[in-house]
């Protein structure tokens, strides 16, 4: 995302995780997410905020996040 923000590319990808299950016992449990594939929707999100707010050249459409369920 910053890569695509700095230098006008338009670059796409896809990110797959399963919704394993996190142990109750790990920081990110406790801290409310029961699975991995939230921790990385949460990261993303972040990421992509944190472009948007340090570069005026990208646009909030370009920071799309869609959850597929299978």
């Amino acid at each position: 995302m910053n890569l695509n923000a700095t230098d006008g590319y338009r670059r796409k990808y896809i990110l797959v995780q399963s919704p394993e299950q996190v142990e109750s016992s790990t920081p990110a449990y406790k801290a409310g997410y029961k699975t991995i594939d939230k921790i990385g929707r949460t990261r993303i999100i972040g990421a992509a905020n944190k472009v948007q707010t340090e570069t005026a050249q990208i646009l909030i459409t370009d920071l799309n996040y869609i959850n597929w369920n299978l």
